[in-house]
């Protein structure tokens, strides 16, 4: 049996008689090539015309995403730049205003003050989300050598094995461990909305062996680069098959000197194979200067995304706005500045008299002497409450910078609330640190699979780590313990989850405590007292 066919004809179709638009389907109507009718343009429009002096895009040129997000990204730069950087683009935040003098301009710019609280937001806002050590398991299996190899080995005092320094704890040759990298690779993210990790294998002449690896101090190391340095990519569905890194080389320049230069890694998917070629500029154009090919376990692009939303795109920074403030601030901080400057310095007046009237003896530290009996001399200055605007602007200003910062980290707990508006609260303050949290956790997995592929390890058998998600910074208190304790000795809970709470309470525990050792300790000194009232009743000798 059929089922019957409605054909509805276009709503825009019964009041445009003049339209291109059918009243009803055609039978042959397919909803696969024409599923929208397009409006036809205004009768006379002509066709759009390329656009003139385009220049030809290059293996330099970035993405048109990263295009949209240049202006932005250049305010980033400048206010984590820090005050030199404001004050060097000043002729974008600070006018000159008219009849102003150039000295008297650069003089103002040299008050001028950037107070970095838009960065350090940013830092607190991922020391939350890092607050508790990253956790590394073999979960896959890998050998007790390589799994050694990757997050080190140090014996204790009665352990006489050796100390191997591992490659998390150095895993960008820099001096940088694992909760380090990943805080500055968070800290990227945040700032440019993405931020990507290199994996690189260093080349070598003739590596035959892991032990000739193991002797040469060959290793995989990673690399951070920002939303600007991300030139562009291309996919094939969700896996990377292309795409251009910018990076910046010091090189030598004559004997004495240095020269930063310019080129674009591109590594490109082919087929079963990954291929990498470096450019460089040379005579105006862009050439390859080197070239080759990957050998990995699992031949893929080893570039890992970080991104501070779900979706995954070149989106705006989550703090621009807060960055757009302190922008706001370093201006009203600088117009305050040079007007206490000026305050501060009371100017002297004279009324009636000229300067050759005041001759030879017009100025001395302690008076003036005027001959003219109707001259007078007075200070002026301005009046403080000339500034209380200004003052009250700032004061709004760093409200709202930590409103809007502050907020989307933590939501402040009051004693009055209630207990859904705290799982409310708990919720909306979280959200935005559980994306991080999740996205940077992918992301160190994905990168363990490329390090681990790069040593000729099954990616499957990688490590892989887990980020706290308890961003919750409020102690546990004294009624709380109490209560618990109540609880646990009563026999409704058990010893094991009572000190998992109290873990979790932030009570300033031990470094090294865990509740297993502790559940180990009361054990071992309830056999003990045991014993004690055994032997002292004579029940053993």
């Amino acid at each position: 049996m059929g089922f019957p066919i409605f054909r509805i004809a276009h709503p825009l179709a019964r009041n445009s008689p003049g339209s291109a638009i059918p009243t009803a389907m055609p039978e042959n109507y397919s909803y696969s090539q024409e599923r929208l009718y397009r409006t036809p343009p205004p009768k006379g429009t002509p066709p759009a015309a390329p656009t003139a002096g385009k220049t030809e895009a290059t293996v330099r040129t970035p993405s048109l995403a990263n295009q949209s997000m240049a202006a932005a990204w250049a305010d980033i730069d400048n206010i984590l730049g820090g005050t030199a950087a404001m004050r060097a683009a000043a002729d974008t935040y600070i006018a000159q205003e008219p009849q102003e003098g150039t000295d008297a301009y650069n003089r103002r710019l040299n008050r001028a003050t950037l107070a970095p609280i838009y960065k350090w937001l940013v830092r607190a806002f991922v020391a939350m989300i890092l607050r508790k050590p990253i956790q590394v398991k073999n979960t896959g299996g890998l050998t007790e050598p390589d799994f050694r190899a990757i997050i080190g080995y140090h014996p204790g005092e009665d352990d006489a094995g050796q100390a191997v320094v591992g490659h998390l704890e150095d895993i960008d040759e820099e001096g940088s461990d694992l909760q380090q990298f990943a805080f500055e690779w968070l800290c990227t993210a945040i700032h440019y909305g993405h931020a990507a990790v290199e994996v690189i294998y260093p080349s070598a002449e003739g590596i035959e062996t892991r032990a000739d690896e193991v002797t040469a101090g060959l290793r995989p190391h990673w690399s951070v680069y920002n939303g600007p340095a991300i030139l562009g990519d291309r996919r094939s569905g969700k896996a990377l098959s292309r795409i251009r890194l910018l990076q910046t080389r010091t090189e030598p320049d004559g004997d004495w000197g240095e020269q930063l230069v310019e080129q674009v890694m591109v590594y490109r998917q082919d087929g079963e194979q990954v291929e990498w070629h470096t450019y460089r500029q040379i005579d105006d154009e862009w050439t390859v200067s080197e070239e080759g090919a990957l050998a990995m376990a699992e031949a893929t692009v080893p570039v890992v995304y970080l991104h501070s939303d779900r979706k995954g795109r070149v989106a705006p920074p989550p703090m621009l706005e807060v960055a757009y403030l302190n922008i706001r601030h370093f201006q009203v901080s600088a117009d305050i500045d040079h007007n206490c400057h000026i305050a501060a310095v009371p100017r002297f007046f004279l009324f009636g008299t000229t300067p050759d009237e005041l001759g030879d003896i017009g100025a001395s530290d302690e008076a003036v002497c005027i001959p003219n009996p109707e001259a007078r001399a007075e200070w002026n200055s301005a009046k403080i409450d000339a500034f209380e605007p200004n003052n009250q602007r700032l004061e709004q200003l760093e409200v709202q910078m930590m409103r809007l910062g502050v907020g989307a980290m933590a939501t402040q707990k009051n004693v009055g609330e209630s207990a859904a508006a705290k799982r409310l609260d708990r919720t909306q303050g979280d959200s935005q640190l559980a994306i991080l949290a999740q996205n940077l956790q992918a992301g160190l997995n994905q990168c363990l699979r490329l390090h681990c592929s790069y040593m000729g390890v099954a990616p499957e058998n990688a490590p892989t780590v887990e980020v706290s998600r308890d961003f919750d910074l409020t102690q546990m208190d004294a009624a709380m313990i109490q209560a618990l304790t109540g609880v646990a000795n009563a026999g409704k809970l058990s010893t094991e989850t009572f000190l998992h709470l109290l873990q979790k309470g932030e009570l300033g525990l031990p470094e090294q405590w865990t509740p297993e050792a502790e559940q180990e300790r009361i054990e071992a000194e309830f056999q003990k007292q045991t014993a004690m009232i055994q032997q002292a009743n004579g029940v053993l000798e």
